[in-house]
This record gives C-alpha cells, structure tokens and sequence, in this order.
C-alpha cells in the first residue's frame, strides 16, 4: 500500500473513532444472528450490517441456493467487527493492505464470480427473452450480459474489496460481440473476460463512505428487480397458456398441464439419450403410485396423474 492510500485510511480511521464516541450507534452480534437465523435466506443480516450489496446477492439467489447462508454462520462475527470498526479489527487491516497492496484472490471468490455471472446471465437473459418478440431476441442477450457482468462485479465487491463494473461490461459486451457470429456459446467465452477484468481492476476500499451500494441505492434495485421478475411471469404465463403447458380448470384458474409436460418430457429425453424416456416413465409411475398409497383422500386425484403420466409416455 503506499503512503497517500496508508495516509488516508489512518485519517479515516481517527474519524471512524470520533463518530462511534459521539454517536453509539453500534451492530449487535445477537441481533446479527437473529436475523441470519429468521431471514438470512434474503440478506437481512447483510442489510443490517450495511453490506448491502451481499445482501441484494442473497435476495437474488436464495443466499447461493442455501449455501451462503450456511457460510454466514461461520463469519457474522467478523461481519460485526468490520461493520463496527472495531480497533483490533482496523488495525488488523491497516497492517493487512501495507503487506498485500491489492486484494488476494483466492478459489472462492473465483467460483463466486463464475457462479453469480452464470445464474445472472441465464436466469435474467431467459426471462426477457419471454419479453421481447422474436424479431428483437437480440436485446435478451444483451439483458444477460448486462446481468452477467452484475453478477461477476458484485461477487467481486463484498467487503473492503472493490473492482470495476465499468470494465467488467466494456470487457463482456466486447467479446460477445466479436464471438456472435462463430455460432458459439457467448459465455464460455464473455465470463472468462469479466472475470479477467474483474481480477486485473480490484482495489481496497480504504474509505468507509466507498461503499458499493448504499441502502437506498438497494432498494431501488431489489424493486427494479421485483418489476422485471412480475412483468416476465406474465409473458411466461401466456407462453405457457400459447403452448399448453398450461390450461384453465372449469373454475378458470391456471394450472399445469401434466399430459403435455410429461409428453414433452419423454420426447426430449428420448431425443437426447435414447430409451431414456422409457425409464423416465417407469420411474414417474412408481412416484406417483407411492403418492397415491401415502396421500389418502388424495388417492382418487394421484391415481388421476398415474393415468395421465401412463397416457403422456405412451402417445408417442
């Protein structure tokens, strides 16, 4: 680290100092914990101890599918030091930035870019691609993109960690566009290079005012987020409806349509591995059998989906 940035986190820690006497205002670890245990699937304790962008991360992605949650339990400890400034921890800190003057990378920030830039660019790429007509599918690509290179930037932001969205995307937009045309996967090449601009632009957060996201900025992206997310269930919906995988019951409400799921089950498995879809129907048989036997006045409707399935895998 050298001496301006060293200069400035000692200025910045004497005014970390002064406003915790004159404001008190502290982070429990018991609080932390409470809402690690009753809401950490959605980032509550992450909010709370203003690592708002691990918490967006969180909402997004059932805390890495239940992982990340797991995880917490293990470092909400030292989430509360470093949200308290605690001294040990600062000092702790100092002397780590003087010894590695820009942040270590290590395997699990590198499976958390590759994993965030993943299920950003499939999840959000697929649902607009319900949104947009055919005739512009180009902009659900470039919807994921977008999503990919947020996914990787805020795998490499928690913390005092930092790095640059604005490369990440210039980094993303520039090799899908220069392999749009080999007829190729785009992410096997673009998250590579966003995770290469992400590693190359990392720097510490020497100032505690440098945060990533601040709360508002958050909310505002979690209601984006949540916009999105209904606006493309309805265009599933109606795809659904359009290609019957889903149907209307006499009371007119919209379910699924297990004969036509099942059927399309069976022809692609049968298309990708021969035979395939014979077992898928052996197997779905037994499972609803043993529904069938465990449910008991819901035998007459898991006998119903027994029908249906036999009917679904043999119409072919």
């Amino acid at each position: 680290m050298n001496i301006k940035t060293e200069q400035r986190f000692v200025i910045h820690y004497f005014n970390v100092e002064l406003h915790k006497v004159l404001s008190m205002v502290r982070c429990s670890l018991s609080t932390a914990y409470a809402l690690w245990l009753l809401g950490g699937w959605a980032g509550l304790h992450h909010f709370y101890l203003g690592r708002h962008v691990q918490g967006v991360v969180w909402v997004t992605t059932g805390s890495m599918l239940g992982m990340g949650w797991l995880r917490d339990a293990f470092r909400i400890s030292d989430y509360v030091r470093q949200a308290n400034a605690e001294p040990e921890h600062e000092q702790y800190l100092v002397t780590y930035m003087r010894l590695a003057p820009v942040p270590l990378l290590n395997g699990s920030h590198m499976i958390g870019m590759a994993m965030l830039g993943t299920w950003y660019y499939y999840v959000v790429g697929g649902m607009a691609a319900f949104i947009f007509p055919e005739k512009y599918i180009a902009m659900a690509y470039i919807v994921g993109a977008f999503a990919m290179s947020a996914g990787v930037w805020a795998a490499g932001s928690c913390g005092r960690a930092a790095c640059s969205l604005n490369h990440i995307l210039f980094m993303v937009i520039t090799v899908s566009g220069a392999v749009s045309d080999l007829q190729l996967a785009t992410p096997l090449f673009s998250l590579p290079a966003a995770i290469l601009a992400a590693v190359c632009t990392r720097r510490w957060r020497v100032d505690r005012d440098d945060c990533a996201l601040t709360f508002y900025a958050a909310v505002v992206t979690l209601a984006v987020i949540g916009v999105f997310a209904v606006v493309s269930a309805c265009f599933v919906i109606l795809w659904g409806l359009d290609k019957a995988y889903l149907t209307r019951d006499a009371g007119g409400n919209i379910i699924l349509n297990l004969k036509v799921l099942m059927e399309r089950a069976k022809n692609v498995l049968d298309g990708l591995f021969n035979g395939l879809g014979g077992l898928f129907e052996v197997v779905g048989y037994m499972v609803i059998k043993w529904l069938g036997k465990d449910c008991g006045h819901h035998g007459c409707a898991a006998e119903e989906m027994r029908h249906s399935w036999l009917l679904a895998c043999r119409c072919v």
